[in-house]
């Protein structure tokens, strides 16, 4: 008589008595990395359910995301969806892909384990069986506990800045609504536009970071250009020196303080509204036939967590379309300016702006992938013109590369990175013993960020960076993005030595003009400050993504490394072979030369342009 099989699914929400409670033979299979690292404590043999997904899933995933994230371009929901000229469901379509790339994942993975073991006895916790349900109705269910849902933007991360050390705080969505509109009648009182301001030309900046664009603010007053500022998510001020910077720069603030009519019944009578097109969107067959992958349709495991998403979203684009509408009726802009499409406040306004007929430019925020398998990702990230009529780069690189993605030549203009003209400032660098590694979050938006070998890769790579800084006499210190990490670094940190300096704010070419050498995972923009400081740079490569054709990995411009064993080597010799030194460091200025045009001068470039336009 063959022996049964028992399918034991583990995540971080399970119970892991059910192992020891199980007497058939069994296999355990982790779903998440906190489950992995139980076991592997616990000394439990375990399969990781990375291993069930192959390089077809993973396209077919990729696929899948960019469909699904869609689902509002559906013609026969348009009208339901439809708001004052806004697409209602195509403003979270970040978040939405967000909550789909681990869920994704997940269904493919446990598609391709019940498939193999059809036979099997399955157990798992709720959250797991919920998926299994899928595939088939004779589960057994060994735990409670589905994981609550917080969405991407649940929550806002605000800049504090405490003597010299910077730290950034994260309130929950409705704090920060109920602080922003205390804080709005200052600044309105403060920095709002006078009536006469209102009714000239402008131009306005959504989004706008006051202290990373500082040089636009500080160059603003040499220019006959009437410059406001709109930030709905972003605090416009948030310190001294952000205050500083507005209040010399004579740049305008607009706030819901400008509106003088009570917009708020329009608000009520839209959420009205849009409470009746939820409850239409929730009757339509569509999803069902839409969010179905092979022979399974997985909307009634999406639906629960599809609608609060929507829910709230939905509403909350209510007042802020409303807010934007009677924004855009009271001021004559001739232009606005964004740094993405994609922001659920930059969608609101570029969209109405194509109502009110105003120009949308978009400007070039960073490195990106520039290799051609990048246009559907930076097509997603909303870093590529969809909507914009201009195309502000940083230089010829991305220039061409637009051009290569079927960006008309005039719609692209090349003014250089004004965020890089404070570092220009600063450019002779001082040389310590520091070593600065900079470090990119382990997000939930990247399937490869999820797995396993990704997020093991990442924290050995920071404890052996620290060793070999160690062995070298040199001193460490980090600097994390300022984006939301699955990995808790404080934490980690701490283990590998409580006197290692984690910096998660602040300007970070502060940083790097004050190291030896700079190391980054994977590619950053931080590796242009480098350049400009002329400090050699060390990438460690941990991530499957599409970056091998980009310019900059083909540049010779930096240490590109795949086997972070050889970096002892590679480092001593930067720190000590002069001759080695020196030929990075001339890679890199032919590199600074190709990218960044208007070194130390792009913010006037930028505001120059902006000049032209509003007198057009």
């Amino acid at each position: 008589m063959t022996k049964e099989i028992s399918i034991i699914l583990i995540d971080s929400k399970s119970d892991l008595e059910i192992i020891e409670k199980t007497t058939d033979e069994k296999i355990i299979i982790t779903f998440d990395y906190d489950s992995h690292i139980k076991l592997l404590d616990k000394k439990i043999n375990h399969e990781i359910s990375d291993n069930y997904l192959d390089n077809n899933d993973l396209i077919e995933i990729e696929k899948k995301l960019q469909l699904f994230s869609f689902w509002f371009k559906e013609k026969s929901i348009q009208d339901i969806l439809n708001y004052n000229g806004v697409n209602l469901g195509q403003l979270f379509y970040p978040e939405l892909h967000n909550l789909l790339v681990p869920f994704l994942k997940k269904f493919f993975e446990i598609k391709n384990i019940y498939l193999k073991y059809k036979e099997a006895n399955f157990l798992a916790s709720s959250n797991l069986n919920e998926f299994l349900k899928v595939f088939s109705n004779t589960i057994k269910k060994s735990s409670d506990g589905i994981k609550s849902i917080e969405f991407l933007y649940d929550s806002h991360k605000i800049p504090i800045k405490i003597g010299k050390n910077n730290y950034s705080v994260d309130i929950s969505r409705s704090n920060f609504h109920r602080f922003k509109n205390i804080f709005e009648k200052i600044i309105h009182q403060l920095f709002g536009p006078t009536k006469e301001k209102c009714k000239k030309n402008s131009i306005l900046l959504i989004e706008c970071d006051t202290i990373r664009y500082r040089k636009i603010f500080e160059n603003l007053p040499k220019f006959q250009l009437n410059l406001m500022l709109f930030n709905r998510r972003r605090p416009v001020i948030w310190n001294k020196t952000s205050f500083s910077i507005i209040q010399k720069s004579k740049c305008s603030i607009l706030t819901r303080k400008i509106i003088k009519n009570d917009y708020h019944k329009d608000v009520e009578n839209g959420i009205i509204q849009i409470s009746k097109k939820i409850k239409l969107l929730k009757n339509q067959s569509f999803f069902k036939n839409y969010f179905f992958i092979e022979n399974f349709s997985f909307w009634e495991l999406l639906k629960p967590v599809f609608f609060e998403l929507t829910e709230k979203r939905m509403k909350d684009a209510i007042e802020e379309i409303e807010i934007t509408k009677h924004v855009f009726e009271t001021c004559n802009f001739k232009a606005i300016v964004i740094w993405s499409e994609h922001g659920f406040n930059e969608q609101i306004v570029v969209q109405l702006a194509k109502k009110y007929n105003i120009k949308i430019i978009l400007v070039q925020h960073g490195i990106y992938h520039d290799s051609k398998d990048s246009f559907d990702m930076n097509k997603f990230k909303g870093v590529l013109p969809i909507y914009s009529e201009l195309f502000f780069v940083w230089g010829n690189l991305t220039k061409n590369y637009a051009l290569d993605y079927g960006i008309a030549k005039n719609r692209i203009i090349e003014i250089g990175s004004p965020i890089h003209d404070l570092t220009w400032e600063m450019k002779k660098g001082i040389e310590s013993k520091n070593i600065l590694l900079a470090l990119p979050p382990i997000t939930e938006n990247i399937i490869d960020d999820l797995k396993i070998e990704t997020i093991d890769n990442y924290k050995s790579s920071i404890k052996k960076i620290y060793q070999i800084c160690k062995k070298n006499n040199k001193k460490l210190i980090i600097k994390a993005h300022p984006a939301p990490s699955k990995i808790n670094l404080d934490e980690y940190i701490k283990k590998i030595d409580p006197d290692i300096v984690l910096i998660k704010s602040g300007n970070i070419a502060e940083f790097i003009k004050k190291c030896s050498v700079l190391i980054t995972i994977d590619i950053s923009t931080s590796m242009l400050d480098a350049q400009i400081f002329n400090k050699p740079i060390i990438s460690i490569l941990i991530k499957d993504v599409p970056q091998n054709e980009s310019q900059i990995i083909k540049s010779n411009s930096f240490v590109e490394m795949k086997n972070i064993d050889d970096l002892d080597h590679v480092l001593l010799r930067l720190l000590s072979d002069n001759e080695n030194r020196k030929k990075q460091i001339i890679g890199q200025q032919d590199f600074l030369k190709k990218y960044l045009v208007n070194l130390g001068t792009a913010s006037d470039k930028f505001l120059t342009q902006l000049e032209s336009i509003q007198h057009t």
